[in-house]
């Protein structure tokens, strides 16, 4: 039995970064690949809303995390080669069995998870795709380390390998999420799209208030402002217009100008109408450029004030 080498403040803090690195970033690659499959192979069971934002925080945290496991591995393998009984510290061995312990834990509830769905009749190609992602990378990440803990001599060699294997598939795995969410670009395009769905939104619920009030619709966007209540007609956040046209009877577009066009997304991230009313466009789909929605108010719905 090899004596065990004394432990020193940059051997624990050391050992410690590296082990949290790789959590973070096996963590942060399995939520960008199942929101992938979602967003690839929606399921009508099992619906995933905001899932665009969770693969951007795991995304950035990949693309944080990972490049410091890399950083971290390396100098502690170079300390390891100048220092050989570097390997032989308490704090390398027990986090490297602590990780062995998670990822054969990992896997084994994995595998229990399966069985349990496949018996409740609920298996799907998304999930037996995830299963069997998280048995790939989890059983990669238990075979590293024990080859590290049986200290091979072509153990450098295997090291190398296992980097440059795990840096593709990092990289394959953010251009796909890339992909998926759309650029930072497309993003902020988007979000300025989803402000003015809310404040259409907001516009028509005062049309409809204003209609349940007075018994009429205003002729014109300015009668909804408000002096009491400080409400006053929104302002397109790109300082384009919005446009209201009152068409005669309970019938009025509402239009505005929009960067991209959206029609049905897999992933809804757009608030629910404010008052719904009858409507020949009610989810809000629009291409991009100039376009209106149509609008009636149900009197049955929204009955005018009484006399």
């Amino acid at each position: 039995m090899e004596p065990q080498t004394k432990t020193t403040p940059k051997d624990f803090f050391l050992n410690v970064a590296i082990s949290i690195t790789l959590y973070a970033s096996t963590i942060a690659f399995l939520n960008i690949l199942f929101g992938i499959l979602e967003y690839l192979m929606p399921d009508a069971l099992n619906y995933s809303y905001g899932a665009p934002q969770s693969i951007r925080i795991a995304m950035a945290t990949l693309i944080v995390g990972f490049p410091l496991y890399i950083v971290f591995s390396y100098f502690a393998r170079k300390t390891e080669r100048l220092e050989p009984s570097r390997k032989n510290t308490w704090v390398r061995r027990w986090l490297t069995y602590i990780t062995l312990f998670l990822a054969g834990a990992a896997v084994a509830v994995t595998l229990i998870v399966l069985i349990n769905t496949f018996l409740n009749g609920e298996i799907t190609l998304r999930f037996i795709l995830k299963v069997l992602s998280v048995v790939i990378v989890t059983g990669g990440i238990f075979s590293y380390y024990i080859i590290d803990l049986r200290e091979e001599a072509d153990g450098k060699k295997r090291a190398r390998w296992a980097f440059i294997i795990s840096a593709l598939a990092v990289v394959a795995l953010l251009v796909g999420g890339l992909l998926t969410v759309g650029s930072p670009a497309r993003e902020r395009a988007l979000r300025f799209d989803e402000q003015r769905i809310y404040d259409l939104q907001n516009i028509q619920y005062q049309i409809v208030n204003y209609w349940q009030k007075k018994g009429e619709l205003p002729k014109k966007l300015s009668e909804l402002n408000d002096s009491i209540s400080g409400w006053s007609v929104p302002q397109d956040p790109e300082g384009r217009e919005y446009v209201y046209r009152f068409t005669g009877g309970l019938l009025f577009d509402l239009c505005a100008t929009f960067n991209l066009k959206v029609t049905s997304p897999k992933f809804t991230e757009v608030s629910a109408p404010l008052a719904p009313i009858r409507s020949q466009d009610y989810n809000w789909s629009h291409d991009s450029g100039y376009t209106c929605f149509a609008r009636v108010i149900d009197t049955q719905l929204y009955p005018p004030p009484k006399k």
